[in-house]
This record gives C-alpha cells, structure tokens and sequence, in this order.
C-alpha cells in the first residue's frame, strides 16, 4: 500500500489505535514486526521471501561477529559479501552482462553472456545499506549486538523507511526501541503536520508535474528548446517533492509511532554551492557513502600517497575518494550508464568547488563583496539550481543519446519559440519556494508551532481540500523504484 492511498490511511489510522493501546513495549514490538512484513508482503511476496532472509541470516552473522572465539575478520567479509550478491545480481547482473557484449561487439569480440529474467525487490537498495551499516558498525564495535530477534528484525525491516529512506542506521533504530517509548502529544501533532505536508509535495505538486515531465523527456525531439528547459526544470522540481514528500510522509508516521527519524532533506533548492546542495538532499543516503565509502577510502589514499610539493596532496586525497564515491553513488541508484555519468558528473563539480573556494574567497575579499550580499547569494543559489538541473537531464534519460539530444535541444536558441507546455505550474513552484525560505530554519514547512489555532486549522482546511481535488492523479513514488 502507498502512503498516498486511501487503503493506507485507513489501515495506519486502526494500526496507531491499537499500537498505542498497548501497553508492552515487548508486544508493541511484535505488532510492528507483523505490520513491517504485512504491509511489505503486500508489494511483491518474492521479495518478501528475500527480504526475511536478508533479516533472519544477517542476525546470526552478526550474532557471530560480536564473539570472542570466531575468526570476526573472516566473518565480516562473508556477511559483507552475503548481502551485496542479491543486490548485484537482481540489479546489476544483467547490466554488467549487457555492456560486456556490447564492449566486445566494438573489438569485434562475440562473449555472447546470456542474461536473466530477474525482478527488482522492491526497497533492496535501502534495506542491503541498512544491513551493511549494521554489520560494519559492530564490527568496529561502535554498536552492540542486538540479541532480541524481534527488535532486530525490526530495525531491518521497519516499514515507514524501508522502500525509499530514508536510511536511518539500525544502530539509532536500536537504541529508540530499546528505550520505553510513551505517547508524546506534541512529538504525534509534529508528525501529523509533517505527513499532511508531505502529501501535498507528492500528490499536488509532483504528481501535477508528471505529465509534462512525460512529455518532454518522450517528445524532446518535436518540441521547442526552451519548452525541452521548462520541462526539465519541471523535472527537477517533480522529483525534489516526490522524494521529499515521501521523505516526509515516512517522518511523519514514525514520529507519530514515538519513533524520530533523520532529516532527509533541507531545502536543497536555496543551496549556494554543489558541495551545499548536497549536504541537503538525501541526507541520510550522502552521510551513508560518506561514513562507509568516502572516509575510508580517503585513509588508505592518504596512508598510501606521499605529502609532495608539486602536486596538492590533500586535492588528491579528496579527489579520488570523491570519484570513486559518486561513481558508486551513481550506480546505487540504477543500473543505467545515465547513472553512472551523472555521477561522475557531480564528482568533477565537487572537485571544482573545492579546488575553487579559496579562489573565491580570495576574489570576493578583493572586490569588497560580503560573503552574505543578496545578489551574490541570489546568483549563487540561481546559478546552482540550473547546474543541478542540466545534471538531472541524465539521471532522468533512458540513454545518452537521449540526454545528449535533449541538452542539444536545450542549447540550440534557434529552436525556442512560444511555449508548448503550460508554465502555471511555476507559479505554485514560487509560492512553495517562498513558503520553503520562510521557513528554512524549520523542520518543515508547517512546523508552525501553537500559531493562532484559526490561522492553523485553516491551514490543514486548505491543504486537505486541495490534496482531496488532486488525488486523482496519484501515481506511484519515483525512488520506489530504486
């Protein structure tokens, strides 16, 4: 069931009745295990069969690491190993087999590896990271294990975040359930006003946006360059409140479950700079490859390379944990070369910001323009959202090609003329924006607080009324597919 369903919003309201009339922190336990699995199960019984697996093995590898009389290294890497084979092989299997033809048919080599009829579990993606960032931290013995199969298995399979995030680490999960969680008003009425939120991103905004978005990336070739822009721009915007929306919809119902979860995102759109952007979009997916992949890798360079005064050693350092990063980052979400390019992508243009940020400091000092100068931080933040918006032409492309043509179309001025898609959308765009920049020290937008009760309840009126007119164009999460 989605979270934008009727069948959802009916099932949860009798679900939160009951969970919180239990008394049992134990027993409250068990309903929320038998609801993860339920509700999971509703989506593709494969991979709930897979998914129970996962969970049930992984706690004996655990089980073994935190021992004393085991080889832990050995165990580790057979764990590490365990979980990343479903996911290579039910997502990447037949994209390594198709390129592997496709670069032999070039040299005029026929390997002739025949591919397979696979599914995609759904959420694999989100619950393999939860399950690696859980064995790794106890094998660096920054978490205990958890002996009690239930809270366990939880932690694993927790409903709200396991099919599109965000990944909040067993290891936070964990020590929530382990606490005695009692009903806290003011923590359900947050995670109202935040699920309500989140709703409206997703069925008014993004699902409005779906169908131009179609149309561009479908019927680029027949259509004006800048209406090709204004589709991508609506792109950016359609996938910004599909994922946020999902992002606060999940928040919103564990907060309302006595269960906080990390941010996910912070209005990415008023960043200044790449590397800002994404210390505010998908949080929790960027901390990930930060702590697991990035910092690692940037200890074994550095212990490897030697400090030279030629070369700027730190810039390399960062380089190739950054390349190497957002390369995997890259195919994490889809087993596409469209992926993997807009990755790259944003590898060089961190690696630019940061070879360039002194430079700029120095440059602005030197021009006696304040670092805070509104027209500076309206061109940087202008600046950085079309950057974000040309990269996001791959990630949404079905090919190269496809991007290649579309950014063609874009640049060819001599192809613009009158608009051939609607540009009202934008108009509610800017009014979501503006909401968004007043309340950017908010968790979200209708974190209001005790406002006049007039002015709030007037508020939900509005909002619910119009989700209800728009719900007709529901359509499914686009990280769900992930």
């Amino acid at each position: 069931m989605l979270f934008n369903s009727i069948q959802f919003l009916l099932f949860f309201s009798v679900f939160f009745l009951i969970y919180w009339n239990i008394k049992k922190a134990q027993l409250r336990n068990v309903l929320l295990l038998t609801v993860n699995l339920l509700l999971y199960s509703l989506w593709d019984l494969r991979s709930f069969l897979l998914l129970v697996l996962v969970v049930a093995v992984n706690y004996f590898f655990i089980k073994y690491l935190s021992g004393k009389n085991v080889n832990r290294r050995l165990v580790f890497w057979v764990a590490i190993f365990f979980n990343l084979i479903p996911l290579f092989i039910f997502k990447y299997y037949n994209f390594f087999v198709d390129s592997i033809n496709d670069t032999g048919n070039i040299f005029g080599v026929q390997f002739n590896l025949i591919t397979l009829k696979l599914f995609l579990p759904v959420g694999i993606s989100f619950y393999t990271f939860l399950s690696l960032s859980y064995i790794i931290d106890v094998y660096k013995k920054q978490v205990q294990f958890e002996k009690n199969f239930i809270r366990h298995s939880v932690s694993l399979s927790y409903f709200p975040i396991i099919m599109s995030g965000p990944i909040h680490r067993p290891r936070y999960l964990l020590k929530q359930l382990n606490d005695k969680i009692e009903f806290n008003y003011s923590l359900v009425v947050d995670g109202l006003r935040q699920f309500l939120w989140g709703l409206f991103s997703k069925v008014v905004i993004a699902d409005s946006l779906a169908k131009h978005v179609g149309r561009t990336f479908n019927d680029y070739s027949s259509m004006n360059g800048n209406s090709v822009l204004l589709g991508t721009i609506y792109f950016s915007f359609q996938l910004y409140f599909d994922f946020n929306g999902y992002s606060n919809m999940a928040i919103g119902i564990s907060k309302m479950l006595g269960i906080p979860v990390e941010r996910n995102f912070e209005y990415p759109y008023l960043s200044r700079t790449i590397a800002d952007f994404w210390k505010r979009w998908h949080i929790s997916l960027t901390r990930w490859f930060r702590d697991y992949i990035f910092l690692p890798i940037s200890f074994i360079v550095s212990r490897k390379v030697k400090q030279d005064s030629v070369f700027n050693t730190d810039l390399m350092i960062y380089s190739i944990g950054i390349i190497i990063t957002w390369t995997l980052t890259g195919l994490w979400h889809g087993s596409n070369w469209t992926f993997i390019v807009w990755g790259m992508i944003h590898a060089f243009l961190l690696i630019l910001n940061k070879t360039l940020r002194k430079k700029k400091k120095k440059l602005l000092k030197q021009l006696g323009i304040k670092y805070k100068n509104n027209v500076l931080v309206l061109f940087e933040g202008v600046l950085t959202f079309f950057i974000v918006n040309f990269v996001w032409i791959f990630f949404r492309s079905d090919s190269l090609k496809t991007a290649n043509s579309i950014l063609f179309n874009i640049f060819n001025l001599q192809s613009w003329n009158s608009f051939q898609i609607t540009a009202i959308p934008l108009i509610l765009i800017l009014i979501i924006l503006l909401l968004e920049f007043l309340q950017k020290n908010k968790n979200h937008v209708l974190d209001i607080g005790n406002k006049n009760i007039y002015f709030r309840w007037f508020s939900y009126l509005i909002i619910t009324m119009t989700i209800i007119y728009f719900a007709g164009n529901s359509q499914t999460f686009i990280y769900a597919g992930f």
